[in-house]
């Protein structure tokens, strides 16, 4: 991936620990270390952690992947 992720989790002042928490909230369960592989690309995201991470970070899928405009607050 590239580091979006990284930079969407830090504008929002989310701890690694903090956005495990709500994916597991949301019955998805995503640990730090998986999420930090993420960020870093040493892992891929899978589809339902992409919809998930962007529902929490307010932007579309579109956004994270492509690096595009589309955050939910400017449609």
């Amino acid at each position: 991936m590239n580091n979006r992720l990284r930079e969407l989790r830090k504008e929002k002042h989310y701890s690694l620990a903090n956005v495990s928490r709500y994916a597991t909230s949301k019955g998805l369960k995503i640990s730090t270390a998986s999420l930090s592989n993420m960020e870093t690309g040493v892992t891929s995201v899978r589809d339902v952690q992409l919809v998930l991470l962007a529902e929490l970070y307010g932007v579309s899928v579109d956004y994270i992947l492509k690096n595009e405009k589309g955050r939910l607050d400017d449609e």
